[in-house]
């Protein structure tokens, strides 16, 4: 017998009332929760359910009968396909507001805590055009539009795809043409680099097969420079056509991207897309430089740094400041990454104990250390949750100030028992998720207040907000 097909669920003129943490609309149908990707809080929408749990729906737009008067036109041809942008259907001071609600609501209701004030807010004057990196993906299965589709001519290029992964598809590339996040001289680096690549037959990377030349394409930016880093990514060079092409590149870019300061070819020759198992310079300089808080950073091919250039100044700056460090403290920063925290914060203190997980991130610190001359900056590699971090930590002099800025997943139990056996005045907990860091803040909260939250957008057209949180001891 066929299988019968389950009939769609279609809910009529459901109102849009708020917006949750992950960006993500909700509105109520019958006290049921209904969940819908890219509706505005004051549309009217038809929802079609995606799936049904005994609680909420999960559901997508399927036609909109009133549009919000918080709605605007998404600049980008590639918005609701592409996973970049979560909320350019936004207006931006809409975005800011829910943000915030979102953080006020995750300590109020679910964590249960008072907070002594909630700052203003620290907003991105950029609202575009703010990343200073940008990764993007060769396919050898480019995602067809449904304008492709339905057309009846032969697609010739549909073997060969920069640009990124669809939400949800490891395997399939979404070309993309103008990325509104990124500057326009990157975007004119992306399409020169797909259309000379395809243009002299180089191969895209397929994902399942795992064959193909191209790999990946990153583009790194600095402000203080106002210059760019290439990182053109390959699979092994096999043949004369591949390594002429890699160098003929690099000369096309060094001939239209005046302030292309650097060219580097890299290899990854594994099924693991993250690995890179060598690279070279064939262009420039090996690293850019950065400048935050009087602090120049040199940033390599695959060092970590913060992406939002224009907010690095003041984020890190008004970190540093929470702080208030005084000339005699001791301060750790935990989660320390490359030191971007750290190395502002040293210029006020007696010393700064900087530790992290990462090998290559404590090799990056100790080198912007040096570069810039400081010396009372101590770096360490501990692995912050794992079952020796105690032993470790409780080697280091007593702080006054702990800084944290721990990963999504927030700070582990153990790390959670050092703060509290700690007798630092203040802890400065800065987070990239809320949730998590107003789950760990009640923890906290039985030998420490929480003074202040200051919402900080370091991500306009998306969801995501960096939190700053200041903690002091109860007296």
């Amino acid at each position: 017998m066929p299988s019968k097909r389950k009939k769609d669920i279609i809910i009529r003129d459901l109102s849009i009332e708020a917006i949750g943490f992950e960006g993500v609309a909700v509105g109520r149908h019958e006290e049921i929760v209904c969940f819908v990707k890219g509706a505005v809080p004051g549309d009217v929408i038809d929802a079609k359910v995606k799936r049904k749990k005994k609680k909420y729906y999960e559901c997508r737009v399927e036609q909109i009968h009133e549009f919000s008067a918080d709605r605007v036109e998404p600049p980008c041809s590639h918005f609701g396909v592409c996973g970049g942008c979560t909320w350019q259907q936004l207006d931006y001071d809409k975005q800011l507001f829910w943000k915030r609600r979102n953080i006020e609501d995750l300590f109020r209701r679910i964590a249960k805590i008072e907070v002594g004030e909630y700052l203003p807010y620290l907003f991105s004057e950029y609202k575009y055009g703010y990343r200073n990196k940008m990764e993007f993906s060769f396919s050898a299965n480019r995602w067809l539009t449904d304008e492709e589709i339905a057309k009846d001519d032969e697609i010739s290029d549909k073997y060969f795809a920069l640009g990124l992964h669809l939400p949800g598809r490891f395997d399939k590339i979404l070309n993309i043409e103008n990325c509104y996040l990124q500057q326009n001289a990157a975007n004119i680096i992306l399409n020169e680099v797909r259309t000379q690549g395809y243009a002299v037959g180089m191969s895209a990377y397929h994902v399942t097969k795992h064959h193909g030349f191209l790999r990946h394409l990153t583009i790194r930016y600095s402000l203080a420079q106002d210059a760019f880093m290439v990182i053109l990514t390959t699979a092994e060079i096999t043949n004369d056509s591949e390594m002429k092409f890699v160098n003929d590149i690099c000369r096309r870019l060094i001939e239209i991207i005046p302030n292309m300061k650097s060219f580097v070819h890299a290899l990854n020759i594994s099924h693991n897309a993250v690995m890179i198992d060598s690279y070279k310079i064939l262009h420039g300089d090996e690293y850019l430089v950065e400048s935050v808080c009087g602090v120049d950073f040199r940033i390599s091919p695959f060092s970590f740094f913060q992406t939002n250039s224009y907010m690095l100044n003041p984020f890190i700056g008004k970190i540093v400041e929470s702080a208030a460090i005084r000339p005699d403290d001791i301060v750790w920063d935990l989660y320390c990454g490359t030191g971007s925290i750290s190395l502002p914060a040293s210029k006020s203190a007696k010393s700064v104990f900087g530790l992290e997980l990462s090998e290559s991130s404590i090799a990056d610190a100790k080198a912007n250390a040096e570069f810039n001359g400081i010396e009372n900056c101590v770096f360490s590699v501990i692995d912050l949750h794992g079952k020796n971090a105690t032993e470790s930590i409780s080697q280091l002099p007593s702080p006054d100030v702990i800084i944290v800025d721990p990963p999504r997943a927030g700070i582990a139990q153990n790390i959670i028992d050092i703060l509290l056996n700690s007798d630092c005045r203040r802890i400065v907990y800065v987070s990239c998720n809320p949730a998590t860091q107003a789950r760990d803040c009640a923890l906290l909260t039985e030998k420490y207040k929480v003074t202040s939250i200051l919402p900080v957008d370091m991500f306009p057209q998306t969801y995501h907000i960096e939190s700053i949180a200041i903690l002091d001891r109860i007296q």
